[in-house]
């Protein structure tokens, strides 16, 4: 009896989803600060911070300038050894949003590195020269402007190349949500009033997971496998294949 033995690789994909927890907290960090200019409010300390509240209106920043805010979105990640995470999804739930047109702004999504996995604080706002302490690095494939911010659902942030590669098997993966114009240190337009622009974000102190933040992560886990096959029970055509190479 003769035998022909193959390797098989099988790739399995699968999909896992994680929510802020005890682990990884979600939260906001703020600076209000009375009217100083664009640089003293986004780049000075910050004044409040919470991880505690079911609501926060972050992003926000209000005129002359006085105030912003930034949320941060914290995930502990637990994944099977040797998974390749092919994509990955923040959403973020909202219901309220003020625009005020004359800003013209969009959200994005950048990595954060708060001081604490469990906590988000007031010196987290602009943290290790960047905002949320992280590097300032879009993770967002997309910006959501403003004008098309949904107060009913999810609003859904695809992860771009640079998140996919960061998310660990085994970690916290730390995430911000700010104003296009705040990552770009790009100061909005201004009536030379008090106007606002700002989004209500759920968070997860709200009871429940239904309405959490939530981070989808795409990924494959494969491996080897070898099958022998007897030679005479392979079909006729694939052994004249076989005879013939």
């Amino acid at each position: 009896s003769r035998s022909v033995s193959y390797i098989i690789k099988n790739a399995f994909a699968d999909t896992s989803t994680f929510f802020p927890d005890a682990n990884a907290a979600d939260g906001f960090a703020s600076r209000g600060s009375g009217n100083v200019t664009w640089n003293a409010v986004r780049t000075g300390a910050g004044t409040a911070g919470s991880s505690a509240d079911a609501n926060n209106d972050a992003p926000l920043t209000i005129e002359n300038w006085s105030q912003i805010n930034r949320a941060a979105f914290l995930f502990s990640i637990t994944l099977p050894a040797g998974a390749t995470v092919t994509s990955c999804t923040l959403s973020i739930n909202s219901t309220a949003k003020v625009d005020n047109g004359t800003h013209d702004l969009g959200i994005v999504i950048v990595d954060a590195d708060s001081a604490s996995d469990t906590s988000i604080a007031s010196g987290d706002y602009y943290l290790n020269s960047a905002p949320m302490g992280g590097t300032n690095t879009l993770q967002s494939a997309t910006t959501i402007n403003l004008t098309d911010w949904s107060t009913t659902g999810y609003n859904d942030f695809p992860c771009n190349a640079t998140a996919v590669a960061n998310v660990p098997l085994s970690g916290v993966m730390k995430f911000a949500a700010i104003f296009d114009k705040d990552q770009s240190d790009t100061a909005p337009s201004s009536t030379g009033g008090t106007a606002d622009s700002r989004v209500t974000s759920v968070m997860s102190e709200t009871a429940g997971t239904a309405s959490d933040p939530k981070f989808e992560v795409v990924y494959t886990t494969g491996g080897e496998e070898e099958v022998i096959f007897d030679i005479f029970e392979l079909p006729k055509r694939f052994i004249n294949y076989a005879y013939a190479k």
